[in-house]
């Protein structure tokens, strides 16, 4: 791969990254890199844009994706790449916090009840317990909202059970 092409590649990766670019350049972009395959440049290409996103997201410094591109790039094609990455580093962890907090509330409250029901008006004697859950969750413009539901003993371990392999899963993540 050509210099020229390469810097194009790394151009538009970042701008994805960023997202500053929308899909027909990025199309024209991916196109004009003529003196390699068309699916070298596609691999090539999605793996500088998670490249970006991975050490935007880990707030990696210059010199630790140095160590990581000497043994995939040419000092020229690492050059290229750190220049486009520094230059865009900051919009592209704004975008990073713009997606992973939008639309999403988080708990910062749980309050709970149990209760025991013994009878209603259509069984005479039902002697269950009951628990009632309030999660005060807060809204991504900051305002505060409640959740609230009741559910039995085996309702909550089942919650409880998934909440449990959420958490792992989020272990596994952080390993790799």
């Amino acid at each position: 791969m050509s210099e020229a092409d390469f810097e194009t590649l790394a151009q538009a990766a970042i701008r994805a990254a960023s997202l500053s670019i929308n899909s027909d350049e990025e199309a024209r972009l991916l196109d004009e890199c003529k003196s390699t395959d068309k699916l070298t440049v596609k691999n090539l290409y999605s793996a500088l844009v998670n490249l970006a996103l991975e050490a935007a997201k880990m707030n990696a410094l210059e010199g630790d994706l140095a160590g990581i591109l000497d043994r995939r790039l040419s000092k020229e094609f690492q050059q290229i790449f750190l220049k486009h990455f520094e230059a865009n580093v900051e919009a592209i962890r704004a975008q990073l916090a713009r997606i992973s907090s939008s639309g999403l509330s988080r708990v910062v409250e749980i309050d709970w009840r149990l209760d025991y029901y013994v009878q209603n008006n259509i069984l005479e004697h039902i002697r269950r317990p009951v628990y009632f859950i309030s999660l005060t969750t807060q809204e991504p413009d900051g305002s505060l909202k409640k959740v609230e539901f009741q559910a039995s003993l085996e309702e909550l371990q089942d919650l409880l059970g998934s909440l449990k392999d959420a958490a792992n899963a989020v272990k596994l993540v952080k390993q790799e």
